[in-house]
């Protein structure tokens, strides 16, 4: 039996839990060669994954089969979201394009007939609408006016409510009647509750236009499946005058533009915009575009505007980028990211937008927070998987080989973490971040079709943690030459995996306040994880799931016993992966709970000593450095009142222990 992780190669507070199935059938979680999508629930109770292979009795068709996996209270079980699947050669031919916000719904791919068990022609398999938890589905994909199966739906433009009795997707069709459109031209449906499918893209006057939906993770599609974004741009035989951004309110049946001119003195002629994303009620919305639509643009050049759907018509639109009287102007703006309120956006821009701010010439990073426009410092433009801002816009992390703090002379990639409401910028990086350890954000996907949630993944959560990979040592415990998972929080860095595994270890997605985060190792970090294969931990704050009993001392003869036996990996025919069970221990031990209890005990300690040290430099402090540290003690004071009542709890189940050791 391995040895579960000691808590010391833990972030205080945390422990490490087996998330996929302790029998795989020789497997791997991921997509082998290629990189699959990864994406947990809200509160860090599930995850949609890939896998290679078949666990248990599900079959595999390609090189990945998705799966979600469910924590219980004694263990986290599997259970595929893959449909029948007839044989195929096809790379993915198993796939689930998309998963419910609330995690209970799966839009799955079938290429069998689930009522009669026949084989669907080539060109026409099947999208259902898949219950994660009863297995039962429904049909999803409909048949065109023409009779001609529509299947071709691309993940990143499927989006809905929570539980996806509303879905909102992007298909090349006409569907119920005829729209008058190309064959190639796009169109934006919705789905209801009922089955039915509706047309999304009509104008402001009812005519329907070429549209399409912009990637779901930008948040085009509103909480409630409500209100719907749409662009005209790329979306096929769109007329010049028809060009733009839309609003949708499904509920009124109205449509709105977006960009639409709120000058006095002259028209400006319809273009085509850039949507950087939306707030989750669909009130505001955010875009980039080159058009004159307010008195303050004073030029035709890029600038990142504000829809505020609440204010009246003619003045719904705000000049984010408004460089001033003094400033220079833009000719380029790239927006990354608008929290779920819309109340905060991050954007990138090469021009100088606040007086008095350094005259360097590239990319500056800017934040807009209730109004308030802030600059950062210069630092070049980002990739998907170098930039991620929390869903509260109080985070934003990103990677860069700029030096906009003073840090990183050799202009070497590092990550580095905004503050957004201080405006406070830190390195996270640069002190062990010296060589080509290429630190990530993210990694992948590059294959984007297994499963796709409408949001990013969460990299940086609402309590501050940022997490990434490097292949640089941090921290001293650091020792293999990996790539490792670490995160980082109010200044302190700690490893999310050991730094010990002979294998890299990447980060996959977390919980919004960041309490569970989910990583992939070979590693075996709990005693239930017993083969070499690739397999997905979480890290949790809060009560561990049970662990196997002790190892017993070396024996002879028929008294020995050896570990226990792994669980059935699958219930035939729900195709779901049990976890580990949980046998009685051969006696009362209480060394666990001892352990526990001390442990707990330790870390309340730690936590009150670091409250009392942050609160203590608060004092000392001036300006914005001591109303963060005064953030960060208040945090601190939470946590350890949290860890102390868990103190509690763990002495009061050691007594319990000993007490039943005694009878």
């Amino acid at each position: 039996m391995v040895a579960a992780a000691p808590a010391s190669a833990l972030p205080e507070g945390y422990h490490y839990e087996l998330v996929s199935p302790p029998d795989k059938n020789d497997g791997d979680v991921g997509a082998g060669l290629f990189v699959g999508a990864f994406y947990a629930s809200a509160d860090g109770d599930r995850i949609a994954y890939p896998a290679t292979g078949g666990f248990g009795d599900t079959p595999s068709n390609g090189v990945a089969t998705p799966y979600m996996a469910i924590r219980g209270d004694e263990y986290w079980s599997s259970t595929s979201l893959a449909l029948p699947m007839a044989p195929s050669l096809f790379i993915g031919s198993n796939q689930a394009l998309s998963v419910s916000p609330d995690f209970t719904k799966a839009i799955s791919l079938a290429t069998i007939d689930v009522e009669t068990g026949r084989w669907l022609p080539i060109d026409a398999p099947e999208l259902r609408l898949l219950d994660v938890e009863t297995r039962e589905s429904q049909q999803f994909s409909v048949r065109d006016i023409y009779g001609n199966a529509v299947a071709s739906f691309d993940s990143a433009t499927i989006a809905g409510n929570a539980d996806y009795s509303r879905v909102i997707y992007e298909a090349q069709a006409e569907i119920g009647q005829l729209d008058g459109l190309g064959s190639s031209d796009y169109r934006v449906y919705m789905r209801n509750k009922s089955g039915v499918h509706s047309r999304v893209n009509y104008l402001p006057d009812g005519r329907v236009v070429p549209a399409r939906l912009p990637d779901v993770s930008m948040r085009p599609v509103s909480e409630r499946a409500d209100v719907v974004y749409f662009t005209t741009r790329s979306a096929g035989s769109v007329s010049n005058d028809d060009r733009g951004l839309y609003r949708r309110d499904l509920t009124e049946g109205t449509t709105s533009l977006v960009n639409a001119d709120e000058n006095d003195d002259e028209t400006v002629p319809p273009a085509d915009v850039d949507f950087v994303g939306a707030s989750a009620d669909g009130r505001y919305a955010y875009f980039v575009t080159s058009q004159r639509l307010v008195e303050e643009d004073k030029d035709g050049t890029q600038d990142l505007y504000r829809y505020d759907h609440s204010k009246p018509e003619g003045s719904r639109l705000t000049l984010v980028s408004y460089a001033g009287e003094t400033g220079s102007t833009p000719t380029q703006v790239l927006g990354y990211g608008v929290s779920a309120d819309g109340e905060t956006v991050v954007f990138v821009a090469n021009g100088q937008l606040v007086p008095g701010e350094p005259t360097t010439s590239g990319y500056r990073l800017y934040t807009w927070r209730n109004g308030q426009l802030r600059h950062i410092g210069v630092t070049g433009a980002f990739s998907n998987r170098d930039r991620v801002l929390s869903e509260d816009g109080g985070t934003f992390a990103f990677v860069t080989n700029t030096d906009p703090i003073g840090q990183n002379p050799n202009g070497i990639r590092q990550v580095y973490v905004l503050d957004v409401p201080s405006g406070q910028l830190s390195c996270a990086t640069c002190e062990g971040g010296t060589s080509s350890g290429e630190p990530m954000l993210l990694r992948g996907p590059n294959l984007t079709y297994f499963t796709t949630i409408s949001y990013p993944r969460r990299a940086a959560s609402t309590e501050g943690h940022v997490f990434f990979q490097t292949q640089d040592a941090l921290l001293p415990e650091d020792e293999n030459g990996k790539y490792d998972v670490y995160v980082w929080q109010d200044g302190e860095l700690d490893l999310v995996s050991t730094g010990q595994s002979s294998d890299d270890s990447f980060f996959l997605d977390a919980s919004v306040d960041g309490s569970t985060a989910f990583f992939m190792t070979r590693e075996q970090l709990s005693n239930w994880d017993r083969d070499n294969r690739i397999d997905i931990y979480a890290i949790r704050t809060g009560e561990p799931l049970p662990e196997p009993p002790e190892p017993l001392a070396p024996c002879t003869g028929d008294d020995c016993q050896g570990p226990p036996p792994l669980p059935k990996p699958f219930d035939v025919p729900s195709s779901k992966v049990d976890g580990p069970g949980n046998p009685d221990a051969p006696s009362v031990n209480c060394g666990p709970a001892e352990r526990k209890a001390k442990q707990a005990a330790n870390k309340a300690k730690r936590l009150e000593k670091k409250a009392k040290r942050l609160a203590k430099k608060a004092r000392k402090a001036k300006g914005k450095k001591a109303k963060q540290l005064k953030r960060q003690a208040n945090q601190t004071k939470r946590k350890a009142k949290q860890a102390r009542a868990q103190a509690r709890k763990a002495a009061d189940q050691l007594a319990l222990c000993r007490e039943e050791a005694e009878l």
